[in-house]
């Protein structure tokens, strides 16, 4: 799909869940909209849309996987440990 801006859409599907997702683009906005349709977790698809603005007071901050990163390891690191606790439950 494209806009006279600019848009880029992609559907990802499989197992019953579908996931599309969008950016539009203009030359101070780019707009990021994303469709969930889970059938066996929601009652109907619901869509989330952000608008992300060019701001020169506001600096891109970059976001990077690294060594560094301990966020996503702890995320990770809890969901695992969750996993073992109901598998040891049953």
């Amino acid at each position: 799909m494209h806009t006279e801006f600019g848009c880029v859409a992609t559907k990802f599907t499989g197992r019953g869940l579908g996931l599309a997702a969008a950016l539009g683009i203009s030359p101070e906005q780019v707009r990021w909209r994303v469709t969930v349709d889970d059938p066996e977790t929601w009652t109907r698809p619901w869509s989330f849309q952000m608008p992300l603005t060019l701001n020169d007071s506001e600096p891109l901050q970059l976001y990077e996987c690294h060594e560094g990163n301990y966020g996503l390891k702890n995320i990770l690191s809890a969901a695992r440990a969750e996993e073992r606790a109901a598998a040891a439950k049953r």
